[in-house]
């Protein structure tokens, strides 16, 4: 493949805004922030056409990305909906099969220098918001993520939240009572969240799925997967 391939634009903003519900001018002003990391790679305005209330169509002003580019803006504005995204492009590549696609090995690394994108953006809000993170991880900040949640925008036919459990203890990444082996913990890649009120005199914890961890079982999952809708 040639590498100005991975250059290609791919998608808009507006497509990715209509996809996730997110308002486009919103989503402009975080572009814009975006496009401070060097690793980010160049912008590329573009025109697009809307439709307004009374039926007449309006060109407006918004961004083509690459394909690394979309995965990092899609988890810049809404992690829980990456999939979405990431789905998006799949078909994407589907309907234009005569276009050199990157590998699975590409498509990787693509969501691998999007995640740093994101850990270099989410260090500079580290820094500007010490106080706050002083007693909260920016993980907890931006939000977790449920396996429950996370499967279903993984939307992969038979692959639920129990079964992602099961596949997640096979790999020594889960141990049996579903926490999370101390090295992925580490790495930031997942949290324990106490239930609000004791339980039988005891709080219960429940395993969740950082904005990072949401990154990196999506790769993982989808490197297995790829090409493979059904899992029984």
């Amino acid at each position: 493949m040639k590498l100005e391939l991975a250059d290609e634009r791919v998608i808009t903003l507006k497509e990715i805004t209509d996809l996730i519900s997110i308002e486009h001018n919103k989503a402009m002003r975080k572009v814009a922030e975006l496009e401070k990391e060097p690793s980010f790679g160049h912008l590329a305005k573009t025109a697009t056409c809307i439709k307004i209330g009374n039926g007449a169509i309006r060109t407006i002003q918004t961004y083509s990305f690459t394909k690394k580019q979309a995965i990092a803006v899609g988890a810049r504005l809404n992690n829980t909906l990456l999939m979405k995204v990431i789905n998006r492009l799949e078909e994407l590549e589907q309907v234009k099969p005569q276009i050199a696609l990157p590998s699975r090995k590409e498509l990787a690394q693509m969501v691998i220098e999007a995640e740093t994108v994101v850990e270099q953006l989410n260090y500079k809000v580290e820094e500007k918001d010490k106080v706050i993170l002083a007693v909260a991880d920016l993980n907890i900040k931006a939000g977790e993520v449920t396996f429950s949640d996370f499967a279903k925008n993984l939307a992969i036919k038979g692959f639920g939240r129990n079964n992602i459990f099961k596949w997640l203890k096979a790999k020594k990444i889960l141990m049996s009572s579903t926490e999370p082996y101390q090295t992925y913990v580490e790495r930031g890649y997942f949290v324990r969240k106490p239930s609000k009120e004791k339980i039988n005199g005891e709080f219960k914890y429940k395993t969740m799925l950082t904005p990072k961890g949401t990154v990196w079982l999506t790769k993982l999952i989808k490197a297995e997967y790829k090409g493979n809708e059904d899992v029984q």
